[in-house]
């Protein structure tokens, strides 16, 4: 998963000198629930959401990190 949208917020899976690129453009960690931050990921902030060139520029960046990971790798089902 690299991009989602969660209530108003549309959020980012990006590594970590893109999120501190990211956060000085006002963007920041993206929390589903208050005090629980997911990892490598940003909420970015509306001004970013309502620039489509901005926002496809984003998405962009994060796509290219998520397909740059290694594919998880499935835990074996515990037997019963």
């Amino acid at each position: 998963m690299f991009a989602g949208v969660w209530q108003d917020s549309v959020m980012l899976r990006l590594p970590e000198d893109q999120r501190e690129l990211a956060h000085t453009a006002g963007a920041t960690p993206f929390e589903p629930m208050p005090g629980r931050p997911m990892k490598e990921y940003v909420a970015l902030p509306a001004s970013m959401v309502e620039d489509p060139a901005k926002a496809a520029d984003w998405v962009g960046r994060a796509a290219a990190y998520a397909a740059s990971l290694p594919p998880k790798q499935k835990k074996p089902r515990p037997k019963k």
